[in-house]
Parts: C-alpha cells; sequence; structure tokens
C-alpha cells in the first residue's frame, strides 16, 4: 500500500507534472508506465498525460476499427478517414479520454493531410453522436479550461464543440491578422456565457486601428469575462460601458485611447462630480492600450482610480513626437496615486509602418506638436520618475521613448534601492531616431544595481564605456548576475584605442568585466558602435 502522501491528488499530479516537464520527450512513456503502475497512480497519470494536446489525433486513436489511415496525396503524407462511427461503447471510451483534456493548443500534425482534417473529423463524429437518443446533453470536452489556435482557419468548423465547457478561454494569439476571425464572431456568440477568457492576439503596432461593430456586440454578450484581447479593433463606447462595468475582468487590452474611454463612460461631462462617485473598472490588473495624450491618461486615472491595478502598458501612437516632460510627469504621478501594488510599468513607442509615398511626392509639412508633446530626442529629466520609485514591488520598468536620457549613477542608485524585485529595466529605445548624448552611467553604478535586483533577468540602456573599470578581484559576488544571457548597450562607446603598453586593450578589459558580472552572457546588442562592440562580443567567446 502506497504512503498517505501517495493517496493525496494533488501531491501526485505535482509529482507527476514535475516529471512530465523534466523528461519531456520521454513523458509520454513515464506517464504510462505510472498509470500501469497501480490503480491510486492510475488516474493522476492518465489526467497529466492528456492536460494539454496539440491536435486530436490521439483523440481518434482511442476508438480503433472507426478511423483508418491512408497514404495521402503528398509524398510521405497520411490522411485520417472516417470508416465508420462508432457504437455506443465506443462514444463512452472516446468520452473517457476527452473528459481529461484541460488545453488544447492546435498545431496540425505535419504527417497528416489536410490540415485540420483531424478537427473536421471530430466534429463530425459528435454531431452524428448528439443525434442519438440520451447524448443531447453532453459535452465532448467538459473540463476544457483553454484553447489556442495558431491559425483562424483551424477553429472555424470546430469551436462549436471546443467553446461548450463552461469558463474556457478562447486564444487566437499566434494568428496572423486576418478578417476570417470575424467569421467566428457568431459561433462564439453562441458560446459568450460560458467564455471567461477571448484574445483576438496583442496590439499590433503595423495594423491599421478600426471600430468593430460586430466584436463589441459580442463583448457585451460575455457575462462572465474576466481577460479581453482586442488586437487592432477598437471597441465601441456601448462595449466600454459594459466593460467597466463588470465585477470579475482583470486584464484588458485594447486599443482605444483614453479620450475615448472617457467619452464612453461619460459622455456628457466627464468632469462632473457624479462621474467620480461610480466605481469602473473594479478589479482589473493589467491594462495594455494606446495613448496620444498621457495628460488624458491622467484625467482617465483620476476618475477611474486603478486600485487593484498591477501592470500597466502604454503605446504611444506618434512616431515623430514623445510625450512632453511635463504630461509624462502629470501621467506617473496622477495614473499611479491610487496603485498601491505596481508591478509592472511599460511606456513603449507604438513601431506602426508608415504608408508609402507617392512617386515624386513633396516632403510632408513639419506637424504640430501640442502643450502634450515634444520633438524626438527632447530632455528628459531624471526627477520626473519620482513618483514611480515609491512602488517597491516593481518588477519591469520599460521607457521605450525616444529621449534624451541623461541620467546618471545616482538616479540608477535610486532606482536599484527603491525597487530591489526588479526582473527588467529599460531606460530608452533599442533604436533611436535621433544621435544620442553619451551617458554618465559608470560601471560602479552597475555594479550597485546588480548588487541590489539580484533577480535581474534583462539590462536595456546606455553606459559610459570609458569610465573607470573596477578591478575584477574587487568585485562583490553577490554582484555576479547568473540570469541575464544578453544584454543591449544602446549607444554606449568606449575608446579602443586607448591602450597601454603592457596592458589588456580595452575591450578585452571590457569584456572580462562584463564576463565576470555576467558569467551566461553570449549576445550584446548595440545601437551604435556595432563594430567595436563586435570585439567584446569575440573576446566573450574566448573565455
Amino acid at each position: 500500500m502506497p504512503h498517505h502522501c501517495l493517496q493525496v491528488y494533488d501531491i501526485l499530479d505535482l509529482i507527476f507534472s514535475f516529471a512530465c516537464e523534466v523528461r519531456s520527450k520521454e513523458s509520454r512513456k513515464d506517464l504510462l508506465s505510472l498509470a500501469l503502475t497501480c490503480q491510486d497512480f492510475k488516474e493522476v497519470a492518465l489526467d497529466v498525460l492528456w492536460h494539454t494536446q496539440t491536435n486530436l489525433i490521439p483523440l481518434l486513436m482511442t476508438i480503433p476499427g472507426c478511423i483508418g489511415v491512408s497514404t495521402g496525396r503528398d509524398p510521405g503524407s497520411y490522411e485520417l478517414i472516417l470508416e465508420k462511427y462508432p457504437n455506443a461503447e465506443g462514444f463512452s471510451r472516446l468520452l473517457t479520454y476527452s473528459r481529461r483534456v484541460r488545453k488544447i493548443t492546435y498545431f496540425p500534425n505535419a504527417l497528416f493531410s489536410p490540415e485540420g482534417s483531424d478537427l473536421s473529423i471530430v466534429g463530425a463524429l459528435w454531431s452524428y453522436h448528439q443525434t442519438q437518443p440520451g447524448s443531447e446533453s453532453q459535452i465532448l470536452l467538459p473540463n476544457l479550461t483553454r484553447v489556442e489556435f495558431s491559425r483562424v482557419e483551424h477553429a472555424i468548423d470546430c469551436l462549436d464543440y471546443v467553446l461548450e465547457s463552461k469558463s474556457v478561454s478562447l486564444s487566437f494569439y499566434w494568428a496572423d491578422p486576418s478578417k476570417l476571425i470575424v467569421k467566428t464572431f457568431s459561433t462564439i456568440q453562441q458560446h459568450a456565457s460560458n467564455m471567461q477568457e477571448l484574445d483576438l492576439g496583442t496590439l499590433r503596432d503595423y495594423s491599421e486601428r478600426a471600430e468593430c461593430a460586430s466584436l463589441s456586440d459580442l463583448v457585451c454578450a460575455m457575462t462572465d469575462l474576466r481577460r479581453l484581447s482586442c488586437a487592432e479593433r477598437v471597441l465601441t463606447a456601448p462595449a466600454i460601458r459594459y466593460l467597466a462595468s463588470l465585477p470579475k475582468l482583470r486584464a484588458l487590452q485594447i486599443p482605444n485611447t483614453s479620450k475615448s474611454i472617457m467619452s464612453a463612460l461619460c459622455p456628457e461631462n466627464p468632469t462632473h462630480p457624479s462621474a467620480h462617485n461610480q466605481q469602473y473598472f473594479a478589479e482589473l490588473e493589467e491594462l495594455t492600450m494606446y495613448e496620444d495624450d498621457l495628460t488624458e491618461f491622467a484625467r482617465l486615472a483620476a476618475l477611474v482610480k486603478f486600485q487593484q491595478l498591477r501592470r500597466l502598458a502604454v503605446h504611444w501612437v506618434h512616431t515623430d513626437a514623445v510625450p512632453s516632460q511635463a504630461s509624462l510627469r502629470v501621467a506617473l504621478r496622477g495614473a499611479l496615486r491610487h496603485c498601491t501594488d505596481m508591478r509592472e510599468i511599460r511606456l513603449k513607442r507604438a513601431h506602426g509602418r508608415a504608408p508609402p509615398a507617392p512617386f515624386h511626392a513633396p516632403p510632408p509639412p513639419p506637424r504640430k506638436l501640442n502643450l502634450s508633446q515634444s520633438e524626438p530626442g527632447s530632455l528628459l529629466e531624471g526627477f520626473v520618475l519620482e513618483a514611480a520609485l515609491s512602488f517597491k514591488f516593481l518588477t519591469v520598468f520599460q521607457l521605450d521613448l525616444d529621449y534624451q536620457y541623461e541620467w546618471g549613477d545616482a538616479l540608477l542608485t535610486a532606482m536599484a534601492d527603491a525597487w530591489p524585485d526588479l526582473r527588467y529595466l529599460q531606460i530608452g529605445p533599442f533604436f533611436p531616431k535621433t544621435k544620442r548624448t553619451p551617458s554618465t552611467i559608470t560601471y560602479q553604478g552597475i555594479l550597485h544595481l546588480l548588487r541590489k535586483c539580484r533577480k535581474l533577468e534583462g539590462l536595456v540602456f546606455s553606459f559610459d564605456g570609458t569610465s573607470m573599470i573596477p578591478p575584477i578581484d574587487g568585485i562583490p559576488e553577490e554582484c555576479v548576475n547568473k540570469n541575464i544571457t544578453s544584454l543591449a548597450v544602446g549607444y554606449t562607446i568606449y575608446d579602443s584605442s586607448d591602450t597601454v603598453p603592457g596592458r589588456p586593450s580595452r575591450y578585452r578589459m571590457v569584456a572580462d568585466f562584463l564576463k565576470h558580472v555576467f558569467p551566461r552572457l553570449e549576445i550584446i546588442e548595440s545601437s551604435g558602435d556595432w563594430a567595436t562592440w563586435d570585439c567584446v562580443v569575440k573576446s566573450l567567446r574566448d573565455f
């Protein structure tokens, strides 16, 4: 008889899931062996084995004698054939395994053609089964919680039976932007009350934003919605008001701006005191949106308050301007006033594709900037970030805007002291449009950051590569970071000709320092003097 601990389902599930992750190539054999070990292991091992499926071919193989395999039209390919419908015992066996499936991340099996044939065969089987007496109320995948499709075409014919389970999430995260997705909305709306998440993809900066009435109508039918990502589809005012009233909405990604959201919530007078007495987005923890005026975002934050907000990502839509220093400060102070547990702040450029210019067209006139905007390359002073330093649990700070950042060790030290749990820090864009002024952050400032922020996994900022490099022997062990494998140094420069007879070359000294504090460093990305950094990378590979 096994130990009492091994009779607890959750403990066995944790152990078997860990074994599945560690031995990914042999996990199916391992889980089958565990299922055959004893009756206590059988149910848990089979649940872990069937938990996540990449296609439905394994499910079809549970009803032998009904599914045939023939040679496909393409060389080396095969074709699935529905030879006959299973009897009641066969369907019972199919349901025994289908109830164990919790997640489908659909990728067609490359050996079988045409793509998605397994989905259509399962659909045909299930349509037939529901015509049998007593099976009308049965659900094929009753415990399914999440479905992901890499292509919209695969989803069109199977949504009817994959969205039948309660509390299901549907994601087209990896799918390319396509008008086909609109064809799925009517089917999704039939199951809208079951759905907790609809993910149409992240905000795609290269796509043209447009209002989508059909998606807005669909959203208004989802009574238990927890997470929504709209990609480039702008929601109408009624949809915004409906989302703001949902009690369990946790995450929202929409291409609407603050101005459009405020006009939806308070169409008559957003500044009226009665508007501030209402509670909007009460449980919202993650917000990603477009913005063209940060002062409007500050007004939205004053209206909504965002008391539960933990992750904020703002895509700045203007490619020929940056937020003014005053508007950025107002946005950080006003927007974050009510947030007590902020974990991630991302302010980034929307990298849109400019429309092609007509042949021999004159250059466009310069755009007139308003008071909330500045020219790219404008100076951003460190005091603007004072409000953000109050968040003691911040893990991500990304400022991907085209400013001049003349920040030195003092501000970097303040960040390190304020954010001990920091995992990702970016100061400035990867590829700025304007020439950078030399940074004043030194190697000593980097060491202080590494000593205070032991969980760092990503760094993107320029530093003064010509500053004095500390002796390797004097660097304490707590400054060594084994998480970072790639480093983006922006416009960092160092004088590669600054050599002293009898001493290593400058790039060798830089490489020695970086390899010591980042022992797993493999890639260095530079926006400017990439040729000299090439020497550093080559030197790193010599270790």
